[in-house]
């Protein structure tokens, strides 16, 4: 479908179903990840968002991706209570501060079911995404697609926890007019100020759910290496609640809580987060 889409994905040359064998195009060894730099982001994310509208408008009525639905949206955020906050920072969480997290939690899966549902990559960012020969952009590592919210890919791309950050106002410029790119090709029809909102409230759910993943990583996987961008995923988180919080006040209890209660402790166990956070606390 991808394909069909003209989605610069791997081709099936082969398949073996019974054995459990597929034989793919090669799409080489670069990833955008080891060439992107402030001198050509805006010629690769030109091309990288061009690919995005064309995920968005793969055709997938015959073959429905499973949905992005409350569950999963919950199933993601709570990765955040069990393996951040209890396996990781170990930290002690009073009845307040579940509830605090249910609140947050519900209103980030409200506003992602509220957002127009597209096919969605689910993990769309420099890592995966192959620079070609051509020029175009190949696209792997989508075998968790989803039917899910409108702003889900492009946040994974211009704020990926793995990779310097952009400029704010740069990431909100990008956002907008790939905003109007969506409006003009009849995707959705949503303002730039919702929009905007929109952006930030996936925003926040996803980081939360990745700084979840990326501990889970290393003390189901023992892969160790995650922990040090989980400080960026916060970050983000703290960003995000900045920029959302004067329509949802319970982002702004999430804010104050998160520099009371878990940037101290993260600290206290990765000390080296202290230089992201130097104008936080």
């Amino acid at each position: 479908h991808y394909l069909d889409a003209g989605v610069p994905v791997p081709e099936l040359l082969a398949t073996d179903f019974e054995q459990g064998f597929m034989m793919l195009s090669d799409l080489g060894d670069c990833l955008l990840k080891a060439v992107l730099n402030e001198c050509n982001a805006e010629q690769y994310f030109h091309t990288a968002l061009q690919q995005l509208i064309c995920i968005m408008q793969a055709d997938f009525s015959h073959d429905p991706l499973p949905p992005y639905d409350s569950a999963l949206l919950q199933r993601e955020m709570e990765l955040f209570r069990e393996w951040f906050c209890g396996q990781y920072l170990e930290l002690p969480l009073a009845q307040s501060d579940h509830d605090l997290m249910n609140a947050m939690f519900q209103y980030l899966e409200q506003q992602a079911l509220q957002q127009v549902q597209v096919p969605v990559h689910r993990d769309y960012h420099t890592r995966n995404l192959m620079v070609l020969e051509n020029g175009a952009l190949g696209v792997i590592d989508f075998q968790d697609a989803v039917q899910g919210a409108v702003t889900y890919d492009l946040l994974s791309l211009l704020r990926d926890e793995t990779f310097p950050s952009w400029k704010p106002e740069q990431v909100k410029r990008w956002a907008l007019n790939f905003a109007e790119s969506l409006r003009r090709q009849g995707i959705m029809q949503t303002s730039d100020q919702q929009f905007w909102h929109d952006f930030n409230c996936m925003g926040a759910q996803r980081h939360i759910k990745v700084a979840g993943i990326f501990a889970r990583l290393c003390y189901r996987d023992g892969k160790q290496g995650y922990l040090e961008h989980i400080p960026q995923s916060l970050f983000y988180i703290l960003q995000e609640c900045e920029e959302i919080k004067a329509k949802a006040p319970v982002a702004a209890e999430f804010q104050q809580w998160l520099k009371r209660a878990i940037l101290p402790r993260l600290i206290e166990r990765l000390p080296q987060a202290a230089s992201v956070f130097k104008d936080v606390v």
